[in-house]
């Protein structure tokens, strides 16, 4: 790799780094604290600014943040709705910092519309893997009926649908739904959205150097 091949792929290394510890931290505690993507967002933004505006002139480059913090204020806006957790928005807006702009000659999109999109997708076909592989059927994707006892001690990454997965304790919601731990309740997935964003970086950079734009 070259002296500029590695100057392009110093941002994705950054962005991959910045998200492997909170991936661990959300896939083992279900919290990530918000302070690792404040910082992640201003380490990202001035590894950013130095690589791309090597790249491209500021005012197309200042268009493309623009572009890119859309792509995060979607998720900020799935947020507000409850259909996304707060930590997801924080992602999005630290990558969105981090990757801007697409490779050179490659797609005219930032690169966190590509990641959103492959992070969506796995993250619901995972969902719908849980839910068959738990109750023979798609029908848990809404919610299913399962005992306190094997939500407290297996089912580590469902909720109460009386809960909102995204914003309470994980811990907390399902004690306040399952005082008796011999009763029932009805729950649905709720998968840590930052570790299928992990798993796209490697994705969205592969489609932004396999497609390539005259």
């Amino acid at each position: 790799m070259g002296s500029q091949g590695w100057v392009l792929a110093l941002p994705w290394l950054v962005a991959v780094a910045m998200t492997i510890w909170p991936t661990i931290l959300d896939i083992k505690y279900r919290e990530v604290p918000e302070h690792f993507w404040v910082i992640g967002s201003k380490l990202g933004l001035a590894v950013s600014l130095v690589t791309y505006l090597e790249l491209y002139p500021p005012r197309l480059l200042a268009a493309y943040y623009g572009l890119s913090l859309l792509g995060a204020g979607v998720v900020g806006l799935a947020s507000l709705l409850g259909l996304m957790g707060p930590g997801d928005f924080w992602a999005a807006l630290a990558l969105s910092l981090t990757l801007p702009a697409p490779l050179p000659g490659s797609l005219v999109i930032p690169p966190i519309y590509i990641m959103l999109f492959v992070a969506s997708l796995a993250e619901l076909a995972s969902r719908a893997i849980i839910s068959y592989r738990v109750c023979g059927s798609l029908s848990c994707l809404d919610g299913a009926v399962v005992p306190c006892g094997m939500l407290l001690r297996k089912l580590k990454w469902w909720f109460p649908v009386t809960s909102r997965a995204v914003s309470d304790v994980p811990s907390e919601a399902v004690i306040r739904a399952c005082p008796n731990a011999n009763g029932q309740v009805k729950a649905r997935p709720g998968l840590p959205y930052v570790a299928f964003i992990l798993l796209a970086l490697p994705a969205s950079l592969a489609v932004e150097a396999l497609v390539r734009v005259p």
